[in-house]
């Protein structure tokens, strides 16, 4: 079971139309067992390889997603609106040519409008060959940069597309004068000169190169927070990614973990769990011989009271009841993330086996699921730590729920109340 997001469902690996053809090179998809949804933010380009077991076996990990090193981090000299302390980082490779991009640009400025705390807007350079006037018009937003005019060029440019974009090159020349003169505080003389210059050509060329050898081939290519944007960037969309992020932020940094837990857990000793639920209670024996890491992690959060008051955020009737996250987005971690423990003896082959979900391998943390049926397409990719021993009529009973973005009928979450530990 992959760690999901209300939100994904519908978004799935489905990206903005847009000027390039090929599907994107960074997967926008990470497969899931059937019934599973796919994630929205991507985490590597292409396939990514399997992932090194933990030197220690656990690590401190960030609430949120972190910086997919394919993509450059911002810097000072990146053209970019909002805060920098700003929640959501929107990245935009663009070429001032495509008419998707020209669709994307007010979208931008609404959010920037709608978030004024919580939305910074990036924008890089991407002159796609396919458009005969996408590199002297990036010239012209970097020329106007440099009288500190960028934005407005900028807007000018995607605004007025349909006027120039078929004129050929001496007369959009003219265009841009005219449109220069437009811009208050712009010394359209200066500005004329510095778009042919080869310092503002140069810097065009090398924010190409850069997107090329990233492997960029399509415009426009959003980037969210530093992963790769699978769904459409419109208000309604990523007001929820906000909503999320918010939530994970606002629940989880008062209480994470700032290091790993002790591995305290004694693999000869029994641990039950008594999972106390808004429809009733259930026990689960743990196995901390088969998966030390696992319940000892579990062990360390239930005492803590990491579970209790939190919700069954996904039940899918005829897979799984998915729980363990007080953020109640399904995006949730504690603090830190371990390594799978993948037992040869323990396979998903029946009711009430108690898995670790994860982002991939090496990815565990605190959410966990319960089966409801066989589930042998989990084996290999997903930590047994344990098994319902009593009451898993109460499980069946949780409310079925696999929230959609934006579905006001999702029905109320079941709650965990507590969890209790006993060790024998």
């Amino acid at each position: 079971m992959k760690k999901v997001w209300p939100v994904i469902c519908i978004l799935a690996a489905i990206m903005l139309s847009a000027c390039g053809g090929a599907a994107s090179p960074v997967s926008t998809a990470t497969a899931l067992p059937p019934t599973a949804t796919a994630v929205v933010i991507s985490p590597t380009q292409g396939a990514a390889p399997t992932p090194t077991p933990l030197p220690n076996g656990c690590q401190v990990a960030s609430l949120l997603p972190e910086w997919d090193p394919v993509f450059p981090k911002i810097s000072d000299s990146d053209w970019q609106k909002g805060p920098k302390d700003a929640l959501i980082t929107l990245l935009v490779y663009s070429d001032f040519q495509c008419p998707y991009c020209a669709q994307v640009t007010p979208v931008m400025d609404t959010l920037l409008v709608k978030f004024p705390k919580d939305v910074r807007i990036i924008y890089r350079h991407f002159p796609l060959n396919i458009h005969d006037k996408s590199l002297i018009t990036a010239q012209a937003a970097e020329a106007a940069g440099l009288q500190g005019k960028f934005w407005e060029m900028h807007n000018l440019i995607m605004s007025k597309q349909a006027e120039w974009s078929a004129k050929n090159p001496q007369d959009f020349s003219t265009w841009i004068k005219v449109g220069a003169a437009s811009i208050s505080g712009l010394d359209v003389a200066r500005f004329m000169t510095d778009m042919l210059s080869q310092p503002v050509a140069d810097k065009v060329k090398a924010a190409l190169k850069s997107a090329e050898t990233i492997g960029l081939n399509q415009t426009p290519y959003l980037v969210l927070n530093g992963r790769a944007f699978g769904g459409t960037p419109d208000e309604a969309t990523v007001g929820e990614v906000i909503r999320l992020f918010r939530a994970v932020s606002t629940t989880l940094e008062p209480i994470r973990a700032r290091e790993c837990p002790p591995q305290t857990v004694d693999a000869k000793k029994q641990f039950t769990a008594t999972i106390s639920t808004s429809k009733g209670e259930f026990k689960m024996k743990l196995f901390p011989d088969k998966a030390p890491l696992a319940v000892n992690s579990f062990v360390y959060l239930a005492q803590r009271g990491w579970f209790d008051n939190t919700l069954f955020h996904r039940v899918i009737e005829g897979f799984v009841a998915q729980a363990g996250d007080p953020s109640g987005t399904g995006l949730g971690n504690p603090g830190y993330e371990f390594n799978n423990e993948i037992s040869p003896d323990l396979k998903y082959d029946r009711p009430g086996l108690v898995g670790l979900a994860n982002a991939g391998p090496n990815t565990n943390g605190s959410q966990f699921f319960i089966t409801y049926v066989p589930a042998p397409q989990l084996n290999g990719e997903y930590t047994i730590f344990g098994e319902v021993i009593s009451g898993m009529d109460v499980v069946k009973q949780l409310t079925v729920r696999d929230p959609q973005f934006g579905d006001p009928s999702a029905p109320q979450a079941d709650k965990i109340l507590k969890v209790s530990i006993e060790i024998q």
